[in-house]
């Protein structure tokens, strides 16, 4: 059995889901974009990728393509960092 990292059955922690993740990074992404005001389109083509893109990342999509996801973060002046977790999400069984 696969377990979903959105879920926290027994024996298996996560600190966030990875949902709630992909919202707050969508937000700073929002945020950025206002600050330096620019619209949806004009991040778009600064970051080489389509408006629906842009949108999806901003409404916190979990799924969006990791390379597009850093060419629009690169375009309003963000990157990613990766953190130690306070715990950890452990499959149980595959």
């Amino acid at each position: 059995m696969i377990m979903r990292p959105d879920h926290e059955p027994d024996g298996a922690f996560i600190s966030k889901s990875v949902a709630q993740e992909a919202q707050e990074l969508g937000q700073r992404v929002r945020d950025a974009r206002r600050h330096q005001g620019m619209s949806q389109e004009e991040l778009a083509f600064a970051a080489d990728v389509s408006p629906r893109t842009v949108f999806a990342i901003e409404q916190g999509k979990p799924t969006v393509r990791f390379d597009m996801l850093a060419r629009v973060l690169a375009a309003v002046g963000l990157q990613l960092s990766a953190e130690a977790r306070d715990k950890v999400w452990i499959p149980r069984e595959w």
